[in-house]
């Protein structure tokens, strides 16, 4: 949404549209005007498995354009005056990397996305090491709260349920969310609606860490495998749910052992 966003502003300040969204980029913006690049790399990452993407990021965006990598460089990214906004860098690092090896040291402009757990792994915290780091702020309870409430009022409007359990609902997701096992995962989008179905479909939250965390894995796999291509195998026939939560079990108290103190 935020990379989106920014090159929406971009575009209107280039095109001076009046009114327009560049507005939201002042006072505090000095970078003179931009020629966005947007880059959504889930869509290049899914093609990039699919076999249809190239395997250069440069040949994929200069495709976009309808230019071929070499134009695309010397006539582009050589003058300067671009902003580059690769989003997701996450699916894509090597990709990413070559990318920014070329337009480095070139008068343009880089913005980077990457989901939290980007910035665990080894290789994407050397290739950001030398960039300013901006994080969007975290959920907080009172978010959580209403989105727990907009949750059960869009399902009343649907008809999916009946005016009461509209009212009562929400009030114990919101009491179920000041857990600590609880609130420690709505802090990723994703994981917030899975707690918000399981809550659904069960009418509460399991009492204990154990079972809720044993009811969630089980709703993330049925949600996933549900919406999965027709090709793909529901991962319920290829892992064995006992098997892989008991490794699961092992690893976190191997890792717990090890941990200092």
């Amino acid at each position: 949404t935020l990379s989106r966003a920014l090159a929406l502003c971009l575009a209107d300040r280039l095109l001076e549209r009046e009114p327009g969204q560049a507005d939201r980029l002042l006072p505090e913006w000095a970078h003179d005007t931009l020629f966005p690049v947007l880059v959504d790399l889930r869509t290049y990452a899914a093609q990039l498995a699919g076999g249809s993407a190239p395997d250069s990021l440069l040949d994929y965006i200069a495709d976009d354009l309808s230019l071929n990598a070499d134009q695309f460089y010397h006539q582009l990214i050589v003058p300067g005056g671009l902003m580059f906004i690769l989003d997701g860098i996450g699916l894509a690092l090597e990709q990413v990397e070559t990318l920014i090896g070329m337009v480095l040291d070139t008068p343009n402009r880089i913005v980077l996305t990457a989901l939290p757990y980007v910035g665990t792994d080894v290789h994407a915290r050397a290739l950001l090491a030398d960039f300013a780091t901006v994080a969007l702020t975290p959920w907080a309870l009172e978010q959580m709260e209403t989105f727990a409430r907009r949750w059960y009022a869009e399902l009343e409007r649907q008809e999916w349920i009946d005016r009461e359990s509209a009212r009562d609902l929400p009030g114990q997701l919101c009491s179920a969310l000041r857990r600590p096992e609880i609130g420690s995962l709505t802090g990723r989008p994703s994981l917030m609606m899975l707690i918000a179905l399981l809550h659904t479909t069960q009418g509460r939250l399991p009492p204990d860490r154990v079972t809720f965390y044993h009811e969630l894995i089980d709703h993330m796999i049925t949600y996933w495998s549900a919406g999965g291509i027709q090709e793909e195998r529901d991962l319920r026939q290829v892992f064995d749910l006992d098997n892989l939560r008991d490794a699961v079990a092992l690893a976190t108290y191997q890792a717990y052992a090890y941990l200092a103190g």
